[in-house]
């Protein structure tokens, strides 16, 4: 990957830690999952929307159904996120929605080898598959750190998460695929106007209207959903515009050496909860940690 994209992705991993930090503030006033996704969901569509002013790609109208599929994507992945969290097992189904990364890693050689694509496999495609591994055994230790108590609705869990990791995984390679036959400029404000629409699904499941919204939980959402919404930016448009799905999600795990290093630092300012871990927890996210930083050497 390039410098810039590789600066893109980091601090799109940076950003999205923070965001989860202050939506998880939040929580303290119980907007519900589903008010929060739609509210993120829709800053999300009005920061993309000022591209559409930059491109000047001609548009082929024929492939209107490719930005409908990609957003579809997008809003089935959250909502089976939301489900699996919510009424799963979190200590499950974390580790399984981290199999994204290996999922991408495979479509993308997999494409490669068929001769689809850029039809190239890397010269140094086990440093891929290498830190895919180890992204993926991280985000599995980081997310059975905070584990406890009995799992629940394991079938539920597990259907949910993994459903999620694959239309995230293939949101990611039909960003790459169809990026530039769009251009970035012309593709992300329509997928994620399309997003948008979408996210009206979401409102069905809300726990109460959005005017009823906690005063006092509104700048933390705020702060969240734009801060999400920069995030996608930052991800969408690097895959879209240089490709390198693979590598770009191996950079991307790194939103778990984040947490670590700000939770350690800045944690109580969002959750009383966050420093009070034991030393064999925060043992555990270390290595993760260690983890992470070896793959991300791997991929830059």
């Amino acid at each position: 990957m390039s410098s810039i994209a590789t600066v893109f992705v980091l601090s799109a991993a940076l950003l999205y830690t923070v965001a989860v930090l202050c939506l998880k503030r939040a929580t303290d006033w119980r907007p519900g999952p589903w008010r929060v996704t739609f509210l993120c969901n829709w800053a999300t569509t009005i920061l993309f929307a000022p591209l559409w002013l930059w491109g000047d790609t001609p548009v082929d109208w024929s492939l209107w159904w490719q930005p409908i599929l990609i957003a579809t994507l997008f809003v089935g992945g959250q909502a089976l996120v939301v489900v699996a969290l919510n009424l799963g097992d979190v200590s499950i189904a974390t580790p399984l929605m981290g199999l994204k990364i290996l999922i991408v890693t495979a479509i993308t050689l997999t494409v490669s080898w068929l001769g689809y694509g850029d039809g190239k496999i890397p010269s140094d495609a086990w440093k891929l598959v290498t830190a895919a591994v180890l992204s993926t055994v991280a985000v599995a230790m980081l997310g059975a750190s905070g584990a406890g108590g009995q799992h629940r609705r394991l079938f539920l869990t597990a259907a949910a998460s993994i459903g999620a990791a694959i239309c995230y995984a293939i949101f990611d390679c039909l960003l790459q695929y169809w990026g530039p036959v769009w251009s970035t400029t012309r593709l992300m404000p329509l997928v994620m106007g399309w997003a948008g629409v979408l996210s009206f699904g979401l409102v069905p499941f809300f726990s109460a209207p959005l005017r009823r919204l906690e005063p006092a939980a509104l700048p933390w959402i705020a702060c969240g959903a734009f801060l999400m919404a920069l995030q996608a930016v930052f991800l969408t448009c690097t895959i879209s515009t240089w490709g390198h799905a693979a590598e770009a999600n191996v950079l991307y795990s790194s939103r778990g050496l984040w947490a670590v290093v700000l939770i350690w630092m800045v944690g109580h300012w969002f959750s009383k909860s966050e420093q009070a871990a034991g030393g064999k927890v925060m043992t555990q996210r270390l290595i993760a940690a260690g983890l992470l930083s070896i793959a991300i050497v791997l991929v830059v």
